[in-house]
Protein backbone atom coordinates (compact mmCIF):
# COMPACT_ATOMS: atom_id res chain seq x y z
CA UNK A 1 0.00 0.00 0.00
CA UNK A 2 1.67 3.51 -0.78
CA UNK A 3 0.40 5.19 2.24
CA UNK A 4 1.92 8.68 0.45
CA UNK A 5 -0.98 8.67 -1.63
CA UNK A 6 -3.30 8.49 1.07
CA UNK A 7 -1.91 12.27 1.80
CA UNK A 8 -2.02 13.16 -1.66
CA UNK A 9 -5.44 12.46 -2.16
CA UNK A 10 -6.57 14.85 0.70
CA UNK A 11 -6.89 12.01 3.61
CA UNK A 12 -4.89 12.20 6.88
CA UNK A 13 -2.83 8.93 7.64
CA UNK A 14 -3.64 8.21 11.89
CA UNK A 15 -1.14 5.12 11.85
CA UNK A 16 -0.20 2.16 10.08
CA UNK A 17 1.07 -1.32 11.04
CA UNK A 18 3.66 -2.99 8.35
CA UNK A 19 2.64 -6.67 7.31
CA UNK A 20 3.20 -9.53 9.54
CA UNK A 21 2.93 -13.42 9.40
CA UNK A 22 -0.61 -13.32 11.04
CA UNK A 23 -1.52 -10.10 9.57
CA UNK A 24 -1.50 -7.67 6.45
CA UNK A 25 -0.54 -4.43 6.55
CA UNK A 26 -2.82 -2.06 7.46
CA UNK A 27 -3.60 2.08 7.88
CA UNK A 28 -6.62 3.72 9.86
CA UNK A 29 -7.15 7.29 8.00
CA UNK A 30 -9.34 10.33 8.97
CA UNK A 31 -11.91 10.97 5.41
CA UNK A 32 -12.91 14.61 6.11
CA UNK A 33 -16.75 14.70 5.38
CA UNK A 34 -16.39 17.02 1.87
CA UNK A 35 -13.54 14.35 1.02
CA UNK A 36 -15.59 11.17 1.02
CA UNK A 37 -17.27 11.74 -2.51
CA UNK A 38 -14.27 12.48 -3.63
CA UNK A 39 -12.63 9.32 -2.35
CA UNK A 40 -15.75 7.10 -3.69
CA UNK A 41 -14.63 8.47 -7.21
CA UNK A 42 -11.11 7.33 -7.16
CA UNK A 43 -12.44 3.17 -5.83
CA UNK A 44 -14.94 3.47 -8.81
CA UNK A 45 -12.46 4.72 -11.54
CA UNK A 46 -10.45 1.60 -10.67
CA UNK A 47 -12.89 -0.06 -12.64
CA UNK A 48 -11.40 1.71 -15.37
CA UNK A 49 -8.52 1.77 -17.45
CA UNK A 50 -6.18 4.43 -18.53
CA UNK A 51 -5.00 5.00 -21.88
CA UNK A 52 -1.96 3.21 -21.32
CA UNK A 53 -4.06 0.15 -20.23
CA UNK A 54 -3.50 -0.08 -16.58
CA UNK A 55 -6.30 0.66 -13.99
CA UNK A 56 -7.09 4.36 -13.04
CA UNK A 57 -6.36 5.37 -9.22
CA UNK A 58 -4.03 2.31 -8.85
CA UNK A 59 -1.17 3.24 -6.86
CA UNK A 60 -3.84 4.38 -4.56
CA UNK A 61 -6.56 1.27 -4.79
CA UNK A 62 -4.91 -1.52 -6.43
CA UNK A 63 -3.38 -3.39 -3.03
CA UNK A 64 -6.74 -2.02 -1.07
CA UNK A 65 -8.41 -5.38 -0.02
CA UNK A 66 -11.35 -3.91 2.27
CA UNK A 67 -12.76 -0.49 3.46
CA UNK A 68 -14.45 -0.51 6.91
CA UNK A 69 -15.28 2.02 10.00
CA UNK A 70 -12.92 2.52 12.40
CA UNK A 71 -14.24 1.50 15.72
CA UNK A 72 -12.81 2.13 18.78
CA UNK A 73 -10.37 -0.48 18.94
CA UNK A 74 -9.06 0.97 15.60
CA UNK A 75 -8.46 4.12 17.35
CA UNK A 76 -6.60 2.52 20.56
CA UNK A 77 -2.58 3.36 20.45
CA UNK A 78 -1.56 2.28 23.87
CA UNK A 79 0.49 -0.32 25.11
CA UNK A 80 -1.87 -1.60 27.37
CA UNK A 81 -4.94 -3.85 26.25
CA UNK A 82 -8.47 -2.28 25.46
CA UNK A 83 -10.34 -1.92 28.57
CA UNK A 84 -13.18 -4.15 28.37
CA UNK A 85 -15.89 -1.44 26.56
CA UNK A 86 -18.54 -3.08 28.24
CA UNK A 87 -17.52 -0.92 31.60
CA UNK A 88 -18.89 2.22 32.68
CA UNK A 89 -15.47 4.52 32.38
CA UNK A 90 -14.51 8.14 31.96
CA UNK A 91 -12.63 9.11 28.44
CA UNK A 92 -10.26 12.35 27.75
CA UNK A 93 -11.42 13.49 24.36
CA UNK A 94 -8.69 15.43 22.35
CA UNK A 95 -9.57 17.51 19.37
CA UNK A 96 -7.44 19.08 16.56
CA UNK A 97 -8.59 22.56 15.82
CA UNK A 98 -7.24 22.08 12.39
CA UNK A 99 -9.59 19.22 11.33
CA UNK A 100 -12.82 21.61 11.28
CA UNK A 101 -13.74 25.05 11.97
CA UNK A 102 -17.04 24.05 14.22
CA UNK A 103 -16.34 24.48 17.55
CA UNK A 104 -15.70 20.46 18.86
CA UNK A 105 -17.33 21.37 22.46
CA UNK A 106 -20.72 22.51 21.31
CA UNK A 107 -20.64 19.41 19.01
CA UNK A 108 -19.58 16.76 21.73
CA UNK A 109 -22.27 17.85 23.56
CA UNK A 110 -24.90 17.99 20.88
CA UNK A 111 -23.79 14.27 20.59
CA UNK A 112 -24.03 13.62 24.29
CA UNK A 113 -27.03 14.92 24.64
CA UNK A 114 -28.34 12.71 21.64
CA UNK A 115 -26.65 9.51 22.46
CA UNK A 116 -27.68 10.15 26.62
CA UNK A 117 -23.70 10.69 27.65
CA UNK A 118 -22.14 11.96 30.99
CA UNK A 119 -19.90 15.23 29.90
CA UNK A 120 -17.38 16.62 32.76
CA UNK A 121 -17.34 20.44 32.82
CA UNK A 122 -13.43 19.42 32.57
CA UNK A 123 -11.05 22.12 31.74
CA UNK A 124 -9.43 22.43 28.38
CA UNK A 125 -5.88 23.46 27.59
CA UNK A 126 -6.26 26.17 24.52
CA UNK A 127 -2.16 27.34 23.87
CA UNK A 128 -0.62 28.06 27.56
CA UNK A 129 -3.42 28.80 29.43
CA UNK A 130 -6.56 26.91 30.68
CA UNK A 131 -9.97 27.68 29.77
CA UNK A 132 -13.74 25.78 31.22
CA UNK A 133 -14.96 24.17 28.21
CA UNK A 134 -18.25 26.11 29.45
CA UNK A 135 -16.39 29.19 29.15
CA UNK A 136 -15.17 28.24 25.27
CA UNK A 137 -18.35 27.52 24.74
CA UNK A 138 -20.23 30.68 26.06
CA UNK A 139 -17.43 32.44 23.97
CA UNK A 140 -18.23 30.72 20.45
CA UNK A 141 -22.09 31.12 21.12
CA UNK A 142 -21.20 34.85 21.57
CA UNK A 143 -19.38 35.07 18.57
CA UNK A 144 -21.78 32.91 16.43
CA UNK A 145 -24.31 35.28 17.58
CA UNK A 146 -22.67 38.55 17.00
CA UNK A 147 -21.52 37.75 13.32
CA UNK A 148 -24.54 37.09 12.33
CA UNK A 149 -26.00 40.48 13.79
CA UNK A 150 -23.16 42.30 11.78
CA UNK A 151 -23.06 39.67 8.74
CA UNK A 152 -19.42 39.77 9.03
CA UNK A 153 -16.94 37.59 10.10
CA UNK A 154 -15.36 38.17 14.21
CA UNK A 155 -13.13 36.43 16.23
CA UNK A 156 -11.82 37.01 20.45
CA UNK A 157 -8.54 36.30 20.89
CA UNK A 158 -7.24 36.42 24.61
CA UNK A 159 -4.07 39.17 25.63
CA UNK A 160 -1.47 36.48 24.22
CA UNK A 161 -3.54 36.55 20.99
CA UNK A 162 -4.23 32.82 21.14
CA UNK A 163 -7.55 32.47 19.39
CA UNK A 164 -10.61 31.60 21.58
CA UNK A 165 -13.78 31.47 19.20
CA UNK A 166 -14.45 32.96 15.66
CA UNK A 167 -17.05 32.21 13.37
CA UNK A 168 -17.04 31.52 9.38
CA UNK A 169 -15.16 34.06 6.99
CA UNK A 170 -17.58 35.94 4.70
CA UNK A 171 -14.58 37.53 2.69
CA UNK A 172 -11.16 36.89 2.20
CA UNK A 173 -8.40 36.05 4.76
CA UNK A 174 -4.88 36.87 4.61
CA UNK A 175 -2.29 34.42 6.23
CA UNK A 176 -2.12 35.27 9.43
CA UNK A 177 -5.65 34.87 10.08
CA UNK A 178 -5.19 31.55 8.46
CA UNK A 179 -1.99 30.83 10.77
CA UNK A 180 -4.18 31.76 13.91
CA UNK A 181 -7.10 29.59 12.90
CA UNK A 182 -4.83 26.78 12.22
CA UNK A 183 -3.08 27.33 15.43
CA UNK A 184 -4.74 28.57 17.72
CA UNK A 185 -2.43 31.48 17.95
CA UNK A 186 -0.14 34.00 16.94
CA UNK A 187 3.26 34.48 15.61
CA UNK A 188 5.86 36.29 17.81
CA UNK A 189 6.30 38.95 15.54
CA UNK A 190 2.67 39.55 15.06
CA UNK A 191 1.96 39.77 18.89
CA UNK A 192 4.61 42.04 18.67
CA UNK A 193 3.84 44.39 15.64
CA UNK A 194 -0.04 44.43 17.83
CA UNK A 195 1.72 45.80 20.78
CA UNK A 196 3.24 48.22 18.91
CA UNK A 197 0.48 49.64 17.66
CA UNK A 198 -0.47 50.54 21.21
CA UNK A 199 -3.42 48.09 21.68
CA UNK A 200 -3.17 46.98 24.82
CA UNK A 201 -3.41 50.49 25.71
CA UNK A 202 -6.36 51.09 23.58
CA UNK A 203 -9.80 51.80 26.03
CA UNK A 204 -11.84 51.91 22.18
CA UNK A 205 -12.23 51.01 18.76
CA UNK A 206 -8.91 51.02 17.19
CA UNK A 207 -7.56 49.85 13.78
CA UNK A 208 -4.70 47.78 13.31
CA UNK A 209 -2.64 48.79 10.23
CA UNK A 210 -1.63 46.04 7.52
CA UNK A 211 2.13 44.64 8.02
CA UNK A 212 2.51 42.03 4.52
CA UNK A 213 6.14 41.01 6.16
CA UNK A 214 4.40 38.78 8.52
CA UNK A 215 1.62 37.85 7.14
CA UNK A 216 -1.42 40.79 7.85
CA UNK A 217 -2.79 42.37 4.16
CA UNK A 218 -5.38 43.54 5.80
CA UNK A 219 -6.45 45.94 8.17
CA UNK A 220 -8.55 45.06 11.44
CA UNK A 221 -10.50 47.11 13.20
CA UNK A 222 -9.89 45.85 17.05
CA UNK A 223 -12.03 46.65 20.37
CA UNK A 224 -10.00 45.54 23.78
CA UNK A 225 -11.90 43.54 26.33
CA UNK A 226 -11.31 44.93 29.44
CA UNK A 227 -13.01 44.03 33.17
CA UNK A 228 -12.58 46.94 35.63
CA UNK A 229 -9.55 48.45 33.61
CA UNK A 230 -8.24 44.53 33.30
CA UNK A 231 -7.29 43.50 29.66
CA UNK A 232 -8.96 40.10 28.83
CA UNK A 233 -8.42 39.96 25.60
CA UNK A 234 -9.87 41.38 22.38
CA UNK A 235 -12.30 41.34 19.64
CA UNK A 236 -11.65 41.32 15.86
CA UNK A 237 -12.96 42.33 12.71
CA UNK A 238 -11.25 42.06 9.65
CA UNK A 239 -11.35 44.65 6.95
CA UNK A 240 -11.80 42.14 3.98
CA UNK A 241 -15.64 42.06 4.69
CA UNK A 242 -16.10 45.68 4.05
CA UNK A 243 -16.67 49.31 5.79
CA UNK A 244 -17.28 49.13 9.40
CA UNK A 245 -19.94 51.89 10.06
CA UNK A 246 -21.44 53.11 12.99
CA UNK A 247 -23.75 50.13 13.86
CA UNK A 248 -20.99 47.83 13.60
CA UNK A 249 -18.37 49.59 15.94
CA UNK A 250 -21.57 49.86 18.52
CA UNK A 251 -22.01 45.61 18.14
CA UNK A 252 -18.31 45.55 18.43
CA UNK A 253 -18.61 47.60 22.05
CA UNK A 254 -21.51 45.39 22.71
CA UNK A 255 -19.73 41.90 21.93
CA UNK A 256 -16.53 43.29 24.51
CA UNK A 257 -18.56 44.19 27.07
CA UNK A 258 -20.26 40.44 26.88
CA UNK A 259 -16.92 38.65 26.18
CA UNK A 260 -15.52 41.21 29.37
CA UNK A 261 -18.10 39.27 31.62
CA UNK A 262 -18.02 35.97 30.50
CA UNK A 263 -14.01 35.46 30.29
CA UNK A 264 -14.12 37.24 33.65
CA UNK A 265 -16.25 34.74 35.15
CA UNK A 266 -14.37 31.75 32.90
CA UNK A 267 -10.87 32.65 34.77
CA UNK A 268 -12.55 33.37 38.61
CA UNK A 269 -13.69 29.56 38.01
CA UNK A 270 -9.93 28.37 36.46
CA UNK A 271 -8.35 29.60 39.49
CA UNK A 272 -11.01 28.91 42.34
CA UNK A 273 -10.54 25.42 40.57
CA UNK A 274 -6.45 25.81 40.89
CA UNK A 275 -6.28 27.06 44.33
CA UNK A 276 -9.06 24.07 45.05
CA UNK A 277 -6.47 21.51 43.84
CA UNK A 278 -3.41 22.83 45.38
CA UNK A 279 -5.30 22.33 48.70
CA UNK A 280 -5.16 18.89 48.05
CA UNK A 281 -2.21 18.57 46.35
CA UNK A 282 -1.02 20.08 49.71
CA UNK A 283 -3.24 17.57 51.37
CA UNK A 284 -1.83 14.62 49.79
CA UNK A 285 1.47 15.33 51.28
CA UNK A 286 0.32 15.79 54.27
CA UNK A 287 1.81 13.62 57.59
CA UNK A 288 -1.97 12.81 58.68
CA UNK A 289 -2.99 9.24 56.48
CA UNK A 290 -6.29 10.02 56.79
CA UNK A 291 -6.40 13.59 55.13
CA UNK A 292 -4.05 11.87 52.05
CA UNK A 293 -6.23 9.31 51.21
CA UNK A 294 -9.77 11.64 51.05
CA UNK A 295 -7.11 14.31 49.07
CA UNK A 296 -6.12 11.29 46.57
CA UNK A 297 -9.68 10.57 45.90
CA UNK A 298 -11.28 14.00 45.68
CA UNK A 299 -8.13 14.76 42.96
CA UNK A 300 -9.31 11.69 40.93
CA UNK A 301 -13.02 12.18 41.31
CA UNK A 302 -12.57 16.02 40.61
CA UNK A 303 -10.54 14.92 37.71
CA UNK A 304 -7.45 16.49 38.81
CA UNK A 305 -5.63 13.45 38.88
CA UNK A 306 -5.63 9.81 37.18
CA UNK A 307 -5.03 7.09 39.39
CA UNK A 308 -2.21 5.51 38.70
CA UNK A 309 1.85 5.18 39.91
CA UNK A 310 3.57 8.49 41.06
CA UNK A 311 6.56 10.02 41.26
CA UNK A 312 7.64 13.65 42.52
CA UNK A 313 9.95 16.02 41.62
CA UNK A 314 11.13 18.63 43.98
CA UNK A 315 13.13 21.56 43.08
CA UNK A 316 14.91 24.24 45.34
CA UNK A 317 17.07 27.18 44.80
CA UNK A 318 20.50 28.45 47.13
CA UNK A 319 19.03 31.04 49.74
CA UNK A 320 20.09 31.81 53.19
CA UNK A 321 19.93 29.53 55.57
CA UNK A 322 17.15 30.78 57.95
CA UNK A 323 15.99 33.00 56.07
CA UNK A 324 12.67 33.42 54.22
CA UNK A 325 13.12 32.77 50.10
CA UNK A 326 13.19 36.20 48.00
CA UNK A 327 10.12 36.85 46.00
CA UNK A 328 12.08 36.80 43.01
CA UNK A 329 13.16 33.05 43.49
CA UNK A 330 10.10 31.69 44.45
CA UNK A 331 8.52 32.88 41.15
CA UNK A 332 10.82 31.44 39.14
CA UNK A 333 10.67 27.88 41.54
CA UNK A 334 6.62 28.07 40.79
CA UNK A 335 7.34 29.26 37.06
CA UNK A 336 9.97 26.77 36.21
CA UNK A 337 7.73 23.83 37.94
CA UNK A 338 4.59 25.21 36.03
CA UNK A 339 6.21 25.04 32.34
CA UNK A 340 7.25 21.87 33.41
CA UNK A 341 4.25 20.04 34.47
CA UNK A 342 2.49 21.47 31.06
CA UNK A 343 4.82 18.52 29.17
CA UNK A 344 2.96 16.00 30.54
CA UNK A 345 -1.02 15.39 29.32
CA UNK A 346 -3.70 16.87 31.63
CA UNK A 347 -4.10 15.50 34.60
CA UNK A 348 -0.90 13.65 34.87
CA UNK A 349 1.19 16.58 36.63
CA UNK A 350 0.11 18.81 39.86
CA UNK A 351 2.44 21.53 40.91
CA UNK A 352 2.90 23.02 44.32
CA UNK A 353 4.91 26.16 45.60
CA UNK A 354 6.16 25.59 49.44
CA UNK A 355 7.86 28.37 51.36
CA UNK A 356 11.81 26.97 50.42
CA UNK A 357 10.90 24.77 47.28
CA UNK A 358 8.32 23.53 44.88
CA UNK A 359 7.52 20.01 43.97
CA UNK A 360 6.03 18.42 40.61
CA UNK A 361 3.87 15.38 41.29
CA UNK A 362 3.88 13.01 38.11
CA UNK A 363 1.67 10.39 37.78
CA UNK A 364 2.34 7.22 34.78
CA UNK A 365 -0.40 5.02 34.39
CA UNK A 366 0.16 1.77 33.70
CA UNK A 367 4.00 2.67 32.97
CA UNK A 368 6.79 -0.34 34.89
CA UNK A 369 9.10 1.26 37.81
CA UNK A 370 11.59 1.07 35.30
CA UNK A 371 10.38 3.34 32.53
CA UNK A 372 8.83 5.68 35.67
CA UNK A 373 12.41 6.32 37.31
CA UNK A 374 13.54 6.94 33.31
CA UNK A 375 10.92 9.62 32.33
CA UNK A 376 11.13 11.32 35.68
CA UNK A 377 15.07 11.98 35.12
CA UNK A 378 14.50 13.16 31.97
CA UNK A 379 11.51 15.19 33.20
CA UNK A 380 14.03 16.26 36.14
CA UNK A 381 16.92 17.50 33.95
CA UNK A 382 14.24 19.44 31.90
CA UNK A 383 12.85 21.30 34.54
CA UNK A 384 16.58 22.34 36.12
CA UNK A 385 17.25 23.86 33.19
CA UNK A 386 13.72 25.98 32.94
CA UNK A 387 14.52 26.81 37.17
CA UNK A 388 18.18 27.93 35.51
CA UNK A 389 16.56 30.52 33.03
CA UNK A 390 13.57 31.70 35.30
CA UNK A 391 16.93 32.98 37.50
CA UNK A 392 18.77 34.08 34.72
CA UNK A 393 21.92 33.75 36.19
CA UNK A 394 23.32 30.89 33.90
CA UNK A 395 25.75 28.39 35.18
CA UNK A 396 25.55 30.76 38.36
CA UNK A 397 22.70 29.46 38.86
CA UNK A 398 22.63 27.53 42.11
CA UNK A 399 19.94 24.80 42.43
CA UNK A 400 19.08 21.51 42.69
CA UNK A 401 16.04 18.56 41.72
CA UNK A 402 15.31 15.77 43.87
CA UNK A 403 13.72 12.94 42.46
CA UNK A 404 11.76 10.84 44.78
CA UNK A 405 11.05 6.78 44.01
CA UNK A 406 7.91 5.39 42.33
CA UNK A 407 4.83 4.77 44.19
CA UNK A 408 2.22 2.34 43.00
CA UNK A 409 -0.51 4.99 44.58
CA UNK A 410 -1.32 8.47 44.31
CA UNK A 411 -2.27 8.34 48.18
CA UNK A 412 0.95 6.71 48.56
CA UNK A 413 3.19 10.20 46.66
CA UNK A 414 3.46 11.66 50.44
CA UNK A 415 6.64 9.12 50.57
CA UNK A 416 8.11 9.97 47.23
CA UNK A 417 7.59 13.55 48.06
CA UNK A 418 9.92 12.90 51.37
CA UNK A 419 12.59 11.33 49.44
CA UNK A 420 12.95 13.96 46.40
CA UNK A 421 12.69 16.99 49.08
CA UNK A 422 15.59 14.99 50.96
CA UNK A 423 17.53 14.55 47.74
CA UNK A 424 17.45 18.15 46.74
CA UNK A 425 18.23 19.05 50.46
CA UNK A 426 21.14 17.51 50.82
CA UNK A 427 22.43 18.01 47.20
CA UNK A 428 21.85 21.62 48.20
CA UNK A 429 23.67 21.16 51.59
CA UNK A 430 26.77 18.96 50.19
CA UNK A 431 27.28 20.46 46.70
CA UNK A 432 29.08 17.57 45.63
CA UNK A 433 26.34 15.38 44.58
CA UNK A 434 25.39 17.72 40.86
CA UNK A 435 22.15 19.42 40.52
CA UNK A 436 19.55 16.64 39.85
CA UNK A 437 19.97 13.92 42.41
CA UNK A 438 17.62 10.84 42.72
CA UNK A 439 16.94 9.30 46.51
CA UNK A 440 18.35 6.44 45.27
CA UNK A 441 21.28 7.65 44.36
CA UNK A 442 21.86 9.44 47.87
CA UNK A 443 23.90 5.92 49.21
CA UNK A 444 24.08 6.58 53.00
CA UNK A 445 22.88 10.00 52.89
CA UNK A 446 19.31 8.82 52.26
CA UNK A 447 19.35 7.37 55.89
CA UNK A 448 21.18 10.08 57.35
CA UNK A 449 19.10 12.92 55.85
CA UNK A 450 16.49 11.85 58.29
CA UNK A 451 17.88 12.77 60.75
CA UNK A 452 17.41 16.26 62.57
CA UNK A 453 19.94 18.84 63.00
CA UNK A 454 20.18 18.06 66.91
CA UNK A 455 20.21 14.52 66.34
CA UNK A 456 23.35 14.66 63.63
CA UNK A 457 24.93 16.95 66.15
CA UNK A 458 24.36 14.05 68.73
CA UNK A 459 25.75 11.83 66.76
CA UNK A 460 29.30 13.10 65.68
CA UNK A 461 31.46 10.98 68.25
CA UNK A 462 32.78 13.99 70.70
CA UNK A 463 36.47 14.20 69.88
CA UNK A 464 35.72 14.49 65.92
CA UNK A 465 33.40 17.03 66.98
CA UNK A 466 35.79 18.71 68.69
CA UNK A 467 38.31 18.64 65.47
CA UNK A 468 34.98 19.60 63.07
CA UNK A 469 34.20 22.89 65.53
CA UNK A 470 38.21 24.01 65.35
CA UNK A 471 38.67 26.37 62.22
CA UNK A 472 42.63 25.46 63.02
CA UNK A 473 42.25 22.03 62.05
CA UNK A 474 40.11 22.17 58.55
CA UNK A 475 43.22 20.36 57.01
CA UNK A 476 43.47 17.70 58.83
CA UNK A 477 39.47 16.78 58.77
CA UNK A 478 39.96 17.07 54.94
CA UNK A 479 43.01 14.17 55.32
CA UNK A 480 40.98 12.09 57.97
CA UNK A 481 37.53 12.67 54.95
CA UNK A 482 40.17 11.42 52.06
CA UNK A 483 41.64 8.69 53.83
CA UNK A 484 37.97 6.96 54.60
CA UNK A 485 36.78 7.94 51.25
CA UNK A 486 39.46 5.65 49.70
CA UNK A 487 38.38 2.82 51.96
CA UNK A 488 41.61 3.21 53.86
CA UNK A 489 43.95 2.82 51.26
CA UNK A 490 46.67 4.79 52.52
CA UNK A 491 48.39 4.78 48.80
CA UNK A 492 45.48 6.51 46.77
CA UNK A 493 44.67 8.57 49.62
CA UNK A 494 48.04 10.04 49.26
CA UNK A 495 47.60 10.40 45.69
CA UNK A 496 44.71 12.33 46.14
CA UNK A 497 45.71 14.52 48.94
CA UNK A 498 49.58 15.32 47.00
CA UNK A 499 51.37 14.41 49.81
CA UNK A 500 53.49 11.95 50.60
CA UNK A 501 52.57 8.90 52.69
CA UNK A 502 54.31 9.67 55.94
CA UNK A 503 52.70 12.94 55.41
CA UNK A 504 49.41 11.01 55.48
CA UNK A 505 50.48 8.59 58.37
CA UNK A 506 51.86 12.07 60.59
CA UNK A 507 48.66 13.77 59.86
CA UNK A 508 46.31 10.72 60.73
CA UNK A 509 48.39 10.21 64.00
CA UNK A 510 47.78 13.23 64.93
CA UNK A 511 43.78 13.02 63.92
CA UNK A 512 43.75 9.93 66.49
CA UNK A 513 45.73 11.86 69.34
CA UNK A 514 43.16 14.38 69.25
CA UNK A 515 39.70 12.90 68.57
CA UNK A 516 40.65 9.67 70.84
CA UNK A 517 39.59 7.43 68.17
CA UNK A 518 42.07 4.71 66.86
CA UNK A 519 41.83 4.24 62.73
CA UNK A 520 42.95 0.83 62.86
CA UNK A 521 39.79 -0.23 64.82
CA UNK A 522 36.68 -0.82 62.28
CA UNK A 523 34.03 0.92 64.88
CA UNK A 524 36.20 3.96 65.95
CA UNK A 525 36.87 4.43 61.82
CA UNK A 526 32.94 3.78 61.07
CA UNK A 527 32.12 6.29 63.96
CA UNK A 528 34.61 8.92 62.13
CA UNK A 529 33.40 8.37 58.51
CA UNK A 530 29.84 8.66 59.43
CA UNK A 531 30.39 11.60 61.58
CA UNK A 532 31.80 13.79 58.43
CA UNK A 533 28.89 12.38 56.56
CA UNK A 534 26.47 14.23 59.49
CA UNK A 535 28.83 17.12 59.77
CA UNK A 536 28.29 18.15 55.84
CA UNK A 537 24.38 17.61 56.58
CA UNK A 538 24.35 19.88 59.58
CA UNK A 539 24.35 23.70 58.82
CA UNK A 540 25.17 24.49 62.46
CA UNK A 541 28.61 22.49 61.86
CA UNK A 542 31.80 22.97 59.39
CA UNK A 543 32.49 20.67 57.68
CA UNK A 544 35.37 22.03 56.65
CA UNK A 545 36.14 20.80 53.00
CA UNK A 546 38.96 23.19 52.21
CA UNK A 547 42.14 22.73 54.06
CA UNK A 548 44.57 25.75 54.48
CA UNK A 549 47.51 26.26 53.29
CA UNK A 550 49.70 24.59 55.98
CA UNK A 551 48.61 21.27 58.11
CA UNK A 552 50.66 20.27 61.18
Amino acid sequence: MLLKCLDDSGLTLLSSHPQSANAPQDALVWIPFDKVASFTQRINDFTQDTDGGDPKQAPLVANIEQIHRALLEHLWQESQDLPPLHEERWWELWFDPRITPIDPVITLRALADERQWRIRDRAIRVGERLYSAEMVSELQRLVDAFGARLGRSIAIDDTRLKLLAYNAHTGDVDDARIDSVMHRGASTALVAHVCEQGAAQASDVFTLPPCPQIGITMERIGMPIRYDDSLLGYVWLIGSDGPVGDRAVELLREAAAQAALVLHRGYLGVEVTRSHARELVRDLIAPDQALRTEAGAALVEEGHAVAGPVTVLVAMVAREEGEPLAEERRLALEFAVDRCRRRLPPSRGLALTRPDHALLLTIWPGARSQVIERNAAELAEVLREKLVAELGLGRAALCWVGVGGPRPRLTEAHSSYEEARRAAEVARITGTLGQVVAHAQLGVYALLGKLTPDELAEGIHPGLHSLLSNPVHRGLVETLRVYLDHTGDAQHAATALHVHRSTLYKRLHRVEQLTGLRLDVGDDRLAAHLGLKMAELNPRLPSSMKAPDVVL
